[in-house]
């Protein structure tokens, strides 16, 4: 599979000869949806049902639900590291050393799939008419003629199984195209229209995600990084792993390309190194999950409320090989004392990144395998608590190969593998925003508000369920946010033209840029900075971006 899968992609991008993309038009890359999981597998009443009446077929237990999912998350999960290894030898820089362009994108579809899976709570299955289910069921649209309206569902069942014993008997998948079964057969299981129109929905969001960041303008949030030593980063300002991903982070979220200035945030945390520009944290370099629940427990942080949290953990646990079974259920135990303290919070869980030095994926190890599996369950994880108990969590993949680590460490990322780090958990605060999650919280500025650890903690409102972007009021059918006026133009107001005119000095967008933003000459004529060094470093970057961000104007 590794060989066809890597085969595949390396070919399309070949064809699509990515490294010779012009550098102002970046956006060209392949999307590869996941796989959503089939079940919810907390509730019960699926526990005695087959989805196959008419036949002696297996009952939905919990515990075949779990594992079912769990094999969905894990080869999500080994799909998607061995795209992020292509990704290291296909990432281009967008803007200067700022935004990353890969060759492959993922699309992380299970999450809307939130209330529209198989045996969700007070659906009694098999209930193969529910257009709340995204999924079709094995089913032959062929009932009996005659037969009243109560009994049509059993001649259905009834026709699906004798025609599903009558295929097993004469139908040979091998050497046979798929699309030679009938379709009765080959859409089981696969998503109808409203699922397909949800994915449609979250690639959307992927190919207009400048819009989403730009979105994060003037937003306000209080950002705690909770981990362990991966998470903590180094604590040596002239070391490129300084601080991990928090500074890439917060330089990124105040990218002076965002109107507004950037997002408005503030890290915090009991640990500082007390260095100015230092960004506190919760993160425990000598910490596995047991020992972070223990720290976190008692810092006087973790009552701040309405944060948004970071959250990375569990890597010695996987490289020592402690109670690895249990790790999960740690690590649950941390989330749940997060939300109990702060049931406002916004909790962004991370993948750990995979152990080892310079390899491809074509083969697992053992702490290798433990790493692939407890990242798949921290993605089940994070959908029972958004399904289950309506928390306002995600999961976001580390895409940071066993390529982009320090010299000599199998743990340890350099500084560019915390760099694509920080870009991972920017998308899940993008995507927590199109969801409405950080403004519903977020009524406020400054720092968050503390709460005593002796009281009560009350602040925050038991969160909604889960909703789809459609209704979060992302419009997919809109590139960009627009205004428009309902009021008449005033008679002699200036028009479109004169607008323009008005705003670049008389001249054309093109030349205003090249004979005034971007002459040096006119530009430390204009300037309160006499430093012309200064001047030019600062024109040569804003130049740089504008040639490929020119002002456009909609009438």
């Amino acid at each position: 599979m590794y060989n066809d899968y890597n085969n595949v992609l390396n070919s399309a991008l070949e064809k699509l000869t990515f490294e010779q993309r012009s550098s102002g038009n970046k956006r060209t890359a392949l999307y590869q949806t996941g796989y959503p999981q089939f079940f919810d597998s907390f509730t019960t009443q699926c526990n005695t049902i087959t989805l196959m009446y008419g036949l002696i077929g297996p009952k939905l237990v919990q515990e075949l639900r779990r594992n079912l999912n769990r094999l969905t998350h894990e080869v999500n999960y080994v799909l998607q590291y061995w795209m992020d290894n292509i990704n290291v030898h296909h990432t281009t820089q967008k803007f200067w050393d700022t935004r990353y362009s890969t060759a492959l994108d993922w699309v992380d579809q299970d999450l809307m799939y939130t209330n529209h899976r198989f045996c969700r709570q007070g659906v009694n299955e098999p209930d193969r008419g529910n257009p709340d289910t995204w999924f079709f069921h094995l089913r032959i649209p062929r009932p009996a003629d005659s037969v009243s309206a109560e009994n049509n569902n059993t001649a259905m069942d009834n026709n699906t199984a004798a025609a599903i014993v009558e295929f097993n008997r004469t139908f040979t998948w091998e050497g046979v195209d798929a699309t030679a079964a009938p379709m009765w057969v080959t859409k089981t299981f696969h998503p109808t229209s409203a699922g397909f129109r949800e994915t449609k929905n979250l690639i959307m969001f992927k190919l207009h995600y400048d819009d989403a960041l730009r979105a994060l303008a003037g937003v306000p949030a209080d950002i705690m990084v909770v981990g362990d030593v991966v998470a903590a980063g180094g604590y040596n300002p002239q070391s490129e792993t300084y601080q991990g991903f928090r500074g890439h982070l917060n330089s990124i979220l105040g990218d002076y390309l965002m109107p507004g200035g950037g997002m408005r945030r503030t890290f915090i945390g009991s640990q500082s190194a007390g260095y100015l520009g230092y960004l506190e944290h919760e993160c425990y370099p000598d910490a596995n999950l047991a020992r972070l629940y223990d720290y976190l427990n008692v810092s006087p942080d973790i009552y701040l409320q309405r944060k948004v949290v970071l959250l990375m953990a569990g890597t010695r646990d996987m490289v020592y090989d402690e109670e690895v079974a249990d790790a999960p259920t740690r690590l649950v135990k941390i989330i749940d004392l997060i939300f109990d303290k702060d049931p406002s919070a916004v909790v962004i869980v991370g993948q750990i990144p995979m152990f080892g030095l310079q390899e491809d994926g074509s083969t697992f190890y053992g702490v290798q395998r433990r790493i692939a599996s407890y990242n798949a369950a921290i993605a089940a994880i994070v959908n029972r608590m958004v399904q289950e108990q309506g928390r306002r969590i995600l999961k976001v993949h580390t895409s940071t190969t066993t390529w982009e680590h320090q010299e000599g460490s199998f743990v340890t990322p350099n500084g560019s593998g915390y760099l694509r780090m920080a870009y991972d958990f920017l998308e899940g605060i993008a995507l927590a925003n199109v969801f409405g999650w950080l403004n519903e919280r977020q009524a406020f500025s400054g720092i968050a508000t503390p709460v005593s650890s002796g009281a009560a903690v009350t602040a925050g409102s038991t969160p909604p369920p889960f909703t789809s972007f459609a209704a979060n009021g992302f419009n997919s059918s809109a590139p960009t946010k627009t205004v428009v006026c309902s009021q008449a133009r005033p008679t002699g107001a200036p028009d479109y033209n004169n607008v323009v005119k008005t705003l670049f000095g008389g001249l054309s967008q093109l030349d205003f840029i090249s004979k005034v933003a971007c002459n040096e000459t006119a530009v430390c004529n204009n300037s309160p900075n006499s430093n012309v060094s200064s001047v030019r470093a600062s024109l040569n970057r804003q130049c740089a971006l504008t040639v490929f961000g020119t002002i456009s104007f909609r009438t």
